[in-house]
């Protein structure tokens, strides 16, 4: 990980002399076992401003699958990368740790497999594309969540009143981290002597999205996911895992179409992470079928195209590979590119200020 001084003048002040600025929604551990100098990795990009650009450049692991001050929050007036810190130390490290006792052939022991799909599930929903496509379900149920949860609670509040009783905390309330990106008021009613109307809302961006990961991490679907007994899958001689900046799935059992929001309980869905070129994570749920297997090149070839599918803007290879662009032919699209480039740029501020109103 890359720790930068900040040196943004117009920035919170950061707690501690550094902020975690570079911020790899992939682990660069993962990325470099698909290099071949540990250095840098051949990419493929899904949307580029011309059709000059080249379909694949060599590039260094440090600059791809990050972006500046992503999961970077603000605390009490003070930015902080609590999460950063939280995702290297207790997911990337053991994970990494784990799979590289795959990738060389050792035994894996329970706490292996653990980590290994605390890494999956993290992969899952810390990504871009996991972030853009909770901001879409957001935007669509925000609002009768809101209204839902305002009409329950205080309904069991005047309950509790009439019965004289005094609530237990829920948690979701003071310092809890769920509980900041939601700002509640009690406003007068314009009628005298009826109260006030109690008033939640939220700004649906990246406190929202940061603050419900680690209840993620800890919640039923993560327990649900360490009962399966996971396997890992070899593809076919002469083939190889691709990498992308989403890497982890969960396949709907469809052979039809691909359909990647099977739930984690969903039955015969496929939940696959590559962990290596020539190693994939892998449960089908409601399936026993723990340990090494190789697969056949029909099956391989399902696994490595659903892979591709996936990915929301790069694809990663030890090496070019044909077959990539033929299967998911990039968008050429300047104003789109230019676009997209300047929400990165502007991402951190942006959401800066959507906090602060």
């Amino acid at each position: 990980m890359d720790a930068e001084q900040s040196g943004d003048s117009s920035a919170p002040p950061a707690r501690g002399s550094q902020v975690t600025r570079s911020n790899h929604f992939v682990p660069q551990g993962l990325l470099k076992r698909w290099s071949l100098d540990a250095n840098t990795v051949h990419a493929y990009d899904l949307l580029v401003p011309h059709e000059r650009v080249p379909p694949w450049s060599l590039r260094p692991i440090r600059g791809v699958a990050m972006l500046r001050d992503l999961y970077t929050d603000v605390d009490d007036g003070v930015e902080t990368d609590e999460l950063e810190r939280w995702f290297a130390t207790e997911i990337e490290s053991p994970g990494l740790e784990a799979s590289e006792r795959v990738v060389l052939g050792k035994s894996i022991r329970p706490a292996d497999w653990h980590a290994m799909i605390r890494m999956y599930v993290a992969q899952e929903i810390r990504t871009l594309q996991s972030y853009f496509e909770q901001q879409a379900r957001w935007e669509s149920s925000m609002q009768e969540f809101l209204e839902r949860t305002l009409r329950e609670g205080i309904e069991r509040l005047e309950l509790a009143r009439k019965e004289g009783r005094i609530l237990a905390a829920t948690g979701f309330g003071g310092r809890h981290r769920l509980a900041r990106p939601f700002k509640l008021e009690v406003l007068p009613n314009p009628e005298p002597g009826t109260g006030g109307v109690l008033a939640a809302n939220v700004v649906v961006g990246r406190r929202l999205w940061l603050s419900g990961i680690p209840e993620l991490m800890q919640g039923k679907a993560m327990k649900t996911l360490l009962g399966y007994h996971w396997s890992i899958l070899m593809p076919a001689d002469g083939f190889e895992w691709p990498l992308t900046d989403h890497p982890a799935l969960r396949l709907g059992a469809s052979r039809q179409s691909l359909n990647f929001q099977a739930g984690v309980g969903q039955r015969r869905a496929d939940l696959i992470m590559p962990l290596s070129p020539q190693h994939l994570l892998h449960v089908e749920v409601g399936k026993r079928r723990p340990g090494f297997h190789k697969l056949s090149v029909p099956h391989t070839k399902a696994f490595r195209h659903a892979l591709v599918m996936r990915a929301f803007r790069t694809v990663f290879a030890t090496q070019p590979r044909p077959w990539i662009p033929r299967a998911r032919p990039r968008m050429v699209d300047r104003e789109r590119w230019n676009e997209e480039q300047a929400g990165w740029r502007d991402w951190h501020h942006v959401h800066l200020r959507a906090d602060a109103s």
